[in-house]
């Protein structure tokens, strides 16, 4: 997350051919870079010249493919891209949706410490662990783990003490497992109002509105950590690739033998479209990273810190 990336931005205004021909931020790179897409570019080129030289017609050996024969294996390739893609975005409007929910419940928690706790150092440590539990959090979904170039960005931010980064990686690393950090600097926010409280035993409505609050915000995280789990099953995705790379090879084998070069260029755009949209599904399996389809969060996350101490201190 320390890697800086600002969303990609589009106007829906602009005309369609100035939308259709950008390059940039859009997955048409991902699928010129791929090694099966210029393998059947030049596997179908290389029969095309071979045809038009007149060293192999396969009309004369009984194995050539007219295009009407690619026709159901084409539709049914067509139904389950568009049913991954929908399924695919479907997963990764949830999840923003839940990240968004989350960040409303910190700026909730963080008003309900202004307005109900009254020393100003209990309002501050409570929000800023609220707030590095959500930055830990979103952390760990990027690579699994937090680096120590993660940990002095925290420290930098003013959201951890350097004896409290010790005690987090310490009990990440007795345990060699993810996760804890956040619960655990959560967990302290709500100390910190425990302790801020007079007579917080006799408080139960106070303390169980705190409780709910954070809770809540522990809901979201685990249902962000959940839906990243729960993946579209694999047997699904590996179907929907069998069937590009058998019709990838039925397109390219019969548009190789016909007499246009403009087969050349539809096989091209062919491959262009289906390899993109299957690297389109994957971008959207975990939108959590620096790829141009990913969520912008340390945009979100900073748009939260300021938000949070402007609520806190100019409130």
């Amino acid at each position: 997350m320390h890697v800086i990336r600002t969303p990609s931005l589009y106007d829906s205004d602009d005309g369609i051919v100035e939308t259709a021909f950008r390059w940039s931020s859009t997955i048409l790179p991902a699928s010129t870079e791929s090694t099966e897409f210029w393998f059947y570019f030049f596997v179908n080129l290389g029969l095309h010249i071979v045809y038009r030289v007149g060293w192999f017609d396969p009309r004369n050996y009984d194995v050539d493919l007219p295009w009407g024969l690619t026709s159901t294996m084409s539709s049914l390739l067509t139904f389950f891209v568009v049913l991954y893609n929908s399924n695919a975005f479907g997963r990764y409007q949830q999840l923003f949706d839940v990240c968004k929910e989350l960040f409303g419940a910190i700026l909730e928690f963080t008003s309900m410490v202004k307005a109900r706790l009254g020393s100003i150092p209990h309002q501050r440590r409570a929000t800023r662990y609220m707030l590095a539990s959500c930055y830990i959090f979103l952390l760990e979904r990027e690579g699994g783990g937090i680096t120590e170039v993660e940990w002095a960005m925290l420290y930098d931010l003013g959201l951890l003490s350097w004896v409290e980064i010790d005690a987090l990686d310490l009990h990440a690393s007795d345990r060699q497992v993810e996760g804890g950090q956040a619960f655990i600097v959560m967990h302290w926010s709500l100390e910190v109002v425990r302790d801020a409280v007079p007579e917080w035993l006799e408080r139960d409505d106070m303390m169980s509105a705190f409780f709910d609050k954070a809770f809540q915000i522990r809901s979201f995280q685990a249902l962000t950590k959940n839906l990243i789990a729960m993946r579209i099953p694999f047997q699904y995705f590996h179907i929907m690739t069998f069937m590009l790379t058998v019709n990838l090879f039925f397109w390219g084998y019969s548009l190789a033998f016909m007499d246009t070069y403009w087969a050349l260029s539809t096989f091209f755009f062919i491959q262009l479209i289906f390899i993109g949209l299957r690297e389109l599904c994957a971008a959207l399996a975990n939108p959590f990273g620096t790829e141009d389809v990913d969520f912008p969060v340390n945009v979100w996350l900073d748009n939260l810190t300021w938000r949070g101490a402007e609520l806190l201190e100019g409130a």
